[in-house]
C-alpha cells in the first residue's frame, strides 16, 4: 500500500510511518528519512501508528529516537 490522489490531494493513511522509521539507518533518517516521515503524516499517515509498531507510545518512541540520533 502506498499514497494515493484523491481530489488533488495525497494521502498516505496505509503508509507505515512507524515501520519506515524502524528500517532506515540513522545516516538515511538524518539525511532523508526525518523530513520523509514528517510529509507523510503532514499528508494523512497513522501518528499513533508508529508507537504501535514499537511497542510503546508514539512520543517516547520518538523522543529516544531523536536523542539517538543527537538531534
Amino acid at each position: 500500500m502506498g499514497c494515493y490522489i484523491h481530489e488533488y490531494t495525497v494521502l498516505c493513511r496505509p503508509v507505515s510511518v512507524g515501520t519506515l522509521l524502524g528500517d532506515l539507518t540513522d545516516t538515511q533518517l538524518r539525511d532523508w528519512g526525518e523530513d520523509t516521515a514528517v510529509q507523510l503524516v503532514e499528508h494523512g499517515a497513522d501518528v499513533d501508528e508508529i508507537g504501535h509498531k514499537h511497542g510503546t507510545h508514539t512520543l517516547h518512541y520518538l523522543v529516544r529516537l531523536s536523542m539517538r540520533l543527537g538531534l
